[in-house]
């Protein structure tokens, strides 16, 4: 049988079964869904075989916590999303092992290096001036400067020029429309339409009310550390780049106890199941002494609790009130 033919749930989950067979792992089991992926409970371990379109490091935390399970193997067809699962587990206490697909057989996945802290690059001249005279904040991620009010990106520097916009698309439609314009006048009324639709006890659904707010979150923590028990925070960057406004990834920041320990500050909103593989990435860069979840209050459930029980380090999760109700 060729399993190169098709990935109906049917093709997959007898492949699963041979895969799981050739580890000596039980496969009189239960077959739950798993995105386009699949996976087999049994006896308290599971097998998985993850899909195309998702990591599934973050599934299978989730449904093994969800189950109590212990021990879980997720097999990739992809090296690439292996190596990355493989390097994230060394953050994660035993029990999960990452193994790549070749054929009827598998292997034991080789972990991707560890993330390294960007350091940052010289800001453009104008830069410093621009963002604090239109009170934005100057950013520096994945190799690029960028100004954000509470969270929300509204200039990027790109080859030397300052786009002005909520957010790329509104950039690229700014450089269109207003380009004979100043770029501090542009600014002033970005910054000025985020803080119409973003301030404390706002309701709604506007657009750019919900964008981003694990960055809103993060925003509010460093300009008051005290909230997760620290005297000072700074912004560090994520462990995946964030492709566009929409895009929901844990935004961390690092700090200091007052009995020196380091401790990583990381923000997420709603159930993240990318949170716990993010935060693995980020342990395993910055090497804190202990961890901080912030979360929105009404987002501290059972299922978030158990899954970021799988991290090796130690870790609390904070309620925390946030500006927006």
């Amino acid at each position: 049988m060729s399993f190169e033919t098709g990935y109906s749930p049917q093709v997959r989950s007898a492949k699963l079964h041979v895969l799981a067979e050739s580890q000596g792992l039980g496969t009189e089991s239960t077959l739950v869904p798993f995105g386009d992926g699949s996976v087999l409970l049994n006896r308290g371990t599971i097998a998985a075989l993850a899909g195309r379109e998702y990591f599934g490091l973050g599934e299978i935390l989730l449904l093994a916590s969800q189950h109590n399970i212990q021990e879980a193997t997720l097999f990739y067809d992809d090296d690439f999303q292996a190596a990355l699962a493989a390097r994230r587990v060394q953050a994660l206490r035993p029990g999960i092992d990452i193994r790549v697909v070749c054929g009827r057989e598998s292997s034991r996945a080789v972990s991707a290096p560890v993330l390294i802290a960007g350091s940052d690059s010289p800001m453009p001249d104008g830069f410093t001036e621009l963002c604090s005279r239109c009170d934005v904040k100057p950013v520096f991620e994945h190799g690029v400067w960028r100004g954000e009010v509470l969270g929300l990106e509204v200039v990027r520097v790109s080859n030397s020029d300052f786009r002005v916009g909520i957010g790329q698309l509104d950039q690229e439609t700014s450089a269109l429309l207003y380009a004979d314009h100043p770029v501090s006048e542009r600014l002033v009324a970005a910054v000025a339409e985020v803080r119409k639709h973003r301030y404390r006890g706002v309701t709604g659904t506007h657009p750019l009310t919900i964008l981003a707010r694990e960055r809103w979150l993060r925003t509010d923590l460093v300009a008051d550390p005290s909230q997760v028990g620290l005297a000072e925070l700074v912004s560090v960057e994520p462990a995946v780049e964030r492709l566009d406004l929409r895009s929901s990834v844990p935004a961390p920041a690092v700090g200091t106890s007052e009995d020196g320990e380091s401790v990583l500050v990381v923000c997420s909103v709603g159930v993240d199941v990318e949170l716990v593989p993010s935060v693995a990435d980020l342990v395993l860069r910055e090497r804190p002494d202990r961890v901080v979840i912030a979360l929105p209050a009404r987002d501290v459930l059972p299922s978030v609790e158990r899954t970021i029980s799988w991290l090796s380090v130690p870790v609390k999760i904070l309620g925390l009130e946030v500006s927006w109700l």
